[in-house]
Protein backbone atom coordinates (compact mmCIF):
# COMPACT_ATOMS: atom_id res chain seq x y z
CA UNK A 1 0.00 0.00 0.00
CA UNK A 2 1.31 3.44 -1.07
CA UNK A 3 0.87 6.04 1.15
CA UNK A 4 1.04 10.10 0.39
CA UNK A 5 4.60 10.06 2.16
CA UNK A 6 5.77 7.05 0.13
CA UNK A 7 4.28 7.96 -2.96
CA UNK A 8 6.08 12.10 -2.28
CA UNK A 9 9.59 9.38 -1.89
CA UNK A 10 9.19 7.98 -4.86
CA UNK A 11 8.50 11.19 -7.02
CA UNK A 12 11.53 12.92 -4.79
CA UNK A 13 13.95 9.77 -6.01
CA UNK A 14 12.79 10.33 -9.67
CA UNK A 15 13.55 13.89 -9.47
CA UNK A 16 16.86 12.93 -8.50
CA UNK A 17 16.99 10.09 -11.01
CA UNK A 18 16.56 12.75 -13.39
CA UNK A 19 18.14 16.15 -11.97
CA UNK A 20 20.67 16.70 -14.56
CA UNK A 21 17.89 16.48 -17.29
CA UNK A 22 16.60 20.03 -15.91
CA UNK A 23 19.97 21.44 -15.08
CA UNK A 24 21.01 20.99 -19.19
CA UNK A 25 17.88 22.45 -19.81
CA UNK A 26 18.57 25.49 -17.58
CA UNK A 27 15.33 24.57 -15.50
CA UNK A 28 15.55 25.84 -11.61
CA UNK A 29 11.67 25.43 -11.04
CA UNK A 30 8.51 23.65 -12.37
CA UNK A 31 4.71 25.13 -11.47
CA UNK A 32 2.36 22.37 -11.66
CA UNK A 33 -1.30 23.53 -11.85
CA UNK A 34 -3.90 20.54 -11.59
CA UNK A 35 -7.42 20.29 -10.65
CA UNK A 36 -10.03 17.34 -10.39
CA UNK A 37 -13.79 16.97 -9.61
CA UNK A 38 -16.36 13.75 -10.02
CA UNK A 39 -13.32 11.17 -10.20
CA UNK A 40 -11.24 13.02 -12.89
CA UNK A 41 -8.78 15.11 -12.63
CA UNK A 42 -6.13 16.34 -14.42
CA UNK A 43 -2.77 18.87 -14.85
CA UNK A 44 -3.60 21.58 -16.49
CA UNK A 45 -0.67 23.92 -16.70
CA UNK A 46 3.12 23.30 -16.48
CA UNK A 47 5.67 26.37 -16.17
CA UNK A 48 9.57 26.11 -16.24
CA UNK A 49 11.76 29.01 -14.82
CA UNK A 50 15.39 29.94 -15.01
CA UNK A 51 17.42 31.18 -11.64
CA UNK A 52 16.61 34.48 -12.45
CA UNK A 53 12.54 33.07 -12.42
CA UNK A 54 12.56 34.49 -16.14
CA UNK A 55 9.84 31.82 -18.09
CA UNK A 56 11.69 28.95 -20.40
CA UNK A 57 8.55 27.86 -21.29
CA UNK A 58 4.88 28.11 -19.74
CA UNK A 59 1.34 26.18 -21.36
CA UNK A 60 -2.00 24.81 -20.62
CA UNK A 61 -1.34 21.31 -21.46
CA UNK A 62 -4.59 20.96 -23.79
CA UNK A 63 -2.29 23.81 -26.21
CA UNK A 64 -0.19 20.87 -27.42
CA UNK A 65 2.01 23.31 -28.09
CA UNK A 66 5.63 21.58 -29.29
CA UNK A 67 8.56 22.83 -26.93
CA UNK A 68 11.93 22.25 -25.91
CA UNK A 69 10.29 20.73 -22.91
CA UNK A 70 7.99 18.19 -25.13
CA UNK A 71 10.85 17.56 -27.78
CA UNK A 72 13.29 16.36 -25.31
CA UNK A 73 13.21 13.03 -24.72
CA UNK A 74 14.62 10.68 -22.12
CA UNK A 75 14.68 7.37 -21.21
CA UNK A 76 12.95 5.66 -18.57
CA UNK A 77 11.00 8.87 -17.46
CA UNK A 78 9.27 6.98 -14.57
CA UNK A 79 8.51 3.58 -13.47
CA UNK A 80 4.93 5.02 -12.19
CA UNK A 81 4.75 7.75 -14.87
CA UNK A 82 1.99 8.66 -17.59
CA UNK A 83 1.84 9.70 -20.73
CA UNK A 84 -0.90 11.92 -21.67
CA UNK A 85 -2.78 10.65 -24.98
CA UNK A 86 -5.82 11.46 -27.42
CA UNK A 87 -7.73 7.96 -25.50
CA UNK A 88 -6.62 9.67 -21.84
CA UNK A 89 -3.43 8.28 -19.59
CA UNK A 90 -1.17 5.12 -20.97
CA UNK A 91 2.15 4.18 -18.71
CA UNK A 92 5.52 5.28 -19.46
CA UNK A 93 7.62 2.31 -19.99
CA UNK A 94 10.66 3.47 -22.06
CA UNK A 95 11.22 6.78 -23.01
CA UNK A 96 8.80 10.07 -22.50
CA UNK A 97 9.48 13.47 -23.00
CA UNK A 98 10.51 15.70 -20.09
CA UNK A 99 7.23 17.21 -20.01
CA UNK A 100 5.93 13.69 -19.54
CA UNK A 101 8.21 13.88 -16.57
CA UNK A 102 6.91 16.24 -14.69
CA UNK A 103 3.41 15.06 -15.02
CA UNK A 104 4.78 11.73 -13.44
CA UNK A 105 6.17 13.27 -10.58
CA UNK A 106 3.25 15.31 -10.51
CA UNK A 107 0.77 12.84 -10.42
CA UNK A 108 3.01 10.86 -7.73
CA UNK A 109 3.01 13.99 -5.05
CA UNK A 110 -0.52 14.73 -4.88
CA UNK A 111 -2.61 13.54 -2.12
CA UNK A 112 -4.75 10.50 -2.86
CA UNK A 113 -8.31 11.30 -3.26
CA UNK A 114 -7.67 14.82 -5.19
CA UNK A 115 -9.61 14.10 -8.23
CA UNK A 116 -12.77 12.75 -6.22
CA UNK A 117 -16.20 13.89 -4.92
CA UNK A 118 -15.95 17.83 -4.96
CA UNK A 119 -12.46 17.19 -5.89
CA UNK A 120 -9.62 19.63 -5.06
CA UNK A 121 -6.92 22.02 -7.21
CA UNK A 122 -4.05 23.44 -6.51
CA UNK A 123 -0.48 24.09 -7.33
CA UNK A 124 3.13 21.82 -7.12
CA UNK A 125 6.13 23.77 -7.42
CA UNK A 126 9.19 21.51 -7.65
CA UNK A 127 12.52 23.62 -6.33
CA UNK A 128 15.96 22.65 -8.02
CA UNK A 129 17.53 25.52 -6.76
CA UNK A 130 18.39 23.05 -3.57
CA UNK A 131 17.13 26.43 -1.90
CA UNK A 132 14.14 24.75 -0.13
CA UNK A 133 11.99 21.57 -0.21
CA UNK A 134 12.42 19.86 -3.70
CA UNK A 135 8.37 19.17 -3.85
CA UNK A 136 5.84 22.01 -2.38
CA UNK A 137 2.51 21.66 -3.11
CA UNK A 138 -0.20 24.48 -2.17
CA UNK A 139 -3.55 22.24 -2.33
CA UNK A 140 -7.36 23.60 -1.88
CA UNK A 141 -10.04 20.65 -1.12
CA UNK A 142 -13.17 21.15 -2.15
CA UNK A 143 -15.81 20.36 0.46
CA UNK A 144 -19.63 21.42 0.42
CA UNK A 145 -21.33 21.50 3.47
CA UNK A 146 -25.11 21.18 4.82
CA UNK A 147 -26.61 23.30 7.32
CA UNK A 148 -29.74 22.40 8.61
CA UNK A 149 -32.39 24.39 10.44
CA UNK A 150 -36.59 23.52 11.38
CA UNK A 151 -38.68 25.88 11.24
CA UNK A 152 -42.26 25.35 12.65
CA UNK A 153 -45.55 27.80 12.58
CA UNK A 154 -46.85 29.56 15.46
CA UNK A 155 -50.27 28.30 15.40
CA UNK A 156 -51.19 24.78 17.06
Amino acid sequence: MHTHKTKMQEAVETIKKHREVFDKLNVVTVEVRYEGAGDSGEITYIGYLDKDDGELWAGWLWDKDDNIFSQTKIEAASLHGYRRTEDGYKSIWKEGSVQDLVESIAYMSLPSGWEINEGSSGSLWLDLSGQGPLISIDHDWVVTTTENEMFTSEEE
